[in-house]
């Protein structure tokens, strides 16, 4: 039977008659008998007795009439979530991002996006930014927001907003003292190298194609953050985009510009492939209005 045969065979058995099913279908009699007679046929027993004009359900119409009320209860309850759906009244966004973001721009972009949509979660996956790219090719998630975005044949990468590398110091460091930090600058303090970021390795030597040389890690960490952390405790210096530097500030710290500006961007990402969903889509409005 199909959705609508199921139907009409609830209807006459709740009303007892064809004409009463008729008018609460807002049908047609005929129209009424045709269904149930196709289905019937299509069964390959009778749902009816037909005796004197009256009809009355047989055993086996008894049985499936308990179960055709669960179908159609189910069947509304579908067509409730779809319009839930529609209406972004339901539902989860996953987005995955990294550390530094998570702490400084996300808990905004949450709480704008749940001003308006508050009936949608929003599930945060904190990685590397290495290994963004198997999270959504895995479709762990809908979209990552991070630094450095990739752009692969199976990915799709939307810049938001673009700024600096910047180096993080004491604010008590003579180096503080100066408008710009110089390679020869670094090479006397005590580095403390972000191995976790290749993205951002790969962008300082393609500017200072010497930096390994000349400036040699004192510390080695995987985050920016804990690199800022460490630079208060050592009297070291690192080397952050201004975003973690701004957002993940630490008492005592302070940052200046280096003398060759590293650009770094901050960017929206997801599968190519994928159809991404509305409510992901309206988050990608507040990422963007709160980044602007």
């Amino acid at each position: 039977m199909n959705l609508r045969q199921i139907e009409v065979f609830n209807a006459v058995m709740c009303e007892g008659s064809i004409t009463k099913a008729a008018d609460v279908l807002f049908v047609s009699q005929p129209s009424v008998s045709k269904v149930i007679q196709h289905a019937e046929i299509q069964l390959g027993f009778s749902l009816f007795d037909r005796e004197g004009g009256k009809l009355t359900p047989t055993e086996e119409a008894q049985i499936l009439y308990r179960q055709s009320k669960e179908v159609l209860d189910d069947i509304q309850r579908f067509n409730k979530l779809i319009e839930e759906v529609r209406n972004l009244k339901t539902g989860m966004v996953n987005i995955a991002t990294q550390p530094a973001l998570s702490t400084m721009l996300m808990p905004e972009v949450i709480k704008s996006f749940n001003s308006e949509f508050p009936d949608i979660g929003v599930n945060i996956i904190i990685e590397s930014n290495n290994d963004m790219s198997d999270l959504i090719r895995n479709r762990e998630v809908d979209l990552a927001l991070i630094h450095y975005p990739m752009d692969n044949f199976d990915i799709v990468s939307e810049i938001v907003s673009t700024g600096s590398m910047v180096c993080v110091l004491r604010s008590d460091n003579p180096l503080s003292q100066q408008k710009k930090i110089s390679l020869i600058d670094l090479g006397s303090q005590k580095y403390i190298d972000c191995i976790q970021e290749k993205h951002f390795k790969s962008l300082l030597k393609s500017q200072f194609p010497d930096f390994e040389e000349k400036v040699k890690p004192f510390a080695l960490v995987n985050y920016f953050e804990a690199a800022c952390a460490l630079s208060v405790s050592i009297d070291g210096v690192t080397i952050v985009d201004e975003y973690s530097a701004k957002y993940n500030y630490i008492p005592g710290l302070t940052f200046r510009p280096l003398e060759k500006d590293l650009k770094v961007n901050i960017g929206i990402v997801h599968s190519a492939p994928r159809q991404i969903s509305i409510s992901a889509k309206e988050l990608i409005k507040h990422i963007k209005k709160v980044v602007s």
